[in-house]
């Protein structure tokens, strides 16, 4: 009853950038005392400590300090999510005006950010309602966090990064389709070419036979005779399929 502890997730920080890798931060809490507890440099910690260092923000009680750092935990998640987003609108112009080369990666590596962020807020959700239930009377004055206020906060961001992991899963099923449809326009045209060539091949076949009694072998003008047959036999094919709507 005279503390309050937990974990919950953090993006790792970087020498000069914030990672997608997930951090962890243990902390026991008494009414005057926070004790935390972390393997890497966390995005969420380094910012509550740059600035209380540079005096531009004060600290009351520890309860506050866990505030700032749970709400430097949503401006880093805020931060990634708008990069997210716009890397997600550059996608889908390129989608749209269909230049897909090498798109599936990248989206597959927003997705998954997406869900890392979603698992993260979620841990964090947790907490924070699970103290919101509890009320303010079953706490220590020093002990009582503003948790609804933050879990509301966390609530908007979860249903943003819910959003933008659904929009990434569409535009994979979209990007998906035109790589099948281009796929298809490009068996078509295989097949259309091995229809056309199936004719001749089968008359350069037939003169190819070393029998006897071989039509034109000794006619002046066999060859030439040999090459029309080729000709109007692609041609009569691509008639036939025109005819059938196999050509569009």
């Amino acid at each position: 009853d005279d503390s309050i502890y937990g974990v919950f997730s953090d993006l790792v920080r970087a020498i000069d950038r914030v990672t997608e890798e997930t951090g962890y931060l243990h902390f026991v809490m008494t009414e005057r005392l926070l004790v935390s507890g972390r393997h890497h440099a966390l995005c969420a910690v380094d910012a509550t400590r740059r600035v209380l260092e540079s005096g531009q923000q004060r600290i009351s009680s520890a309860a506050a300090l866990l505030e700032t750092i749970v709400e430097y935990v949503a401006e880093t998640m805020e931060r990634v999510a708008e990069e997210v987003g716009a890397k997600l609108d550059r996608i889908e112009e390129k989608i749209l005006s269909d230049d897909s080369t090498d798109l599936r990666r990248d989206l597959g590596r927003l997705r998954r950010t997406c869900v890392r962020l979603h698992r993260q807020l979620s841990g964090l959700l947790l907490m924070f309602r699970r103290l919101d239930q509890q009320g303010p009377d079953a706490l220590k004055p020093g002990l009582r966090l503003r948790a609804g206020r933050l879990a509301q906060r966390l609530d908007a961001l979860d249903h943003v990064v819910v959003e933008m992991r659904e929009r990434s899963r569409l535009l994979q099923e979209e990007l998906h389709l035109k790589i099948e449809e281009q796929t298809n326009k490009s068996i078509h045209l295989l097949s259309v070419l091995t229809a056309l060539l199936l004719p001749p091949t089968l008359v350069t076949g037939v003169f190819g036979m070393n029998t006897k009694g071989l039509p034109l072998t000794d006619v002046e003008t066999g060859f030439l005779t040999a090459s029309v047959l080729i000709v109007s036999s692609s041609a009569l094919a691509y008639f036939i399929m025109k005819h059938l709507g196999i050509l569009r």
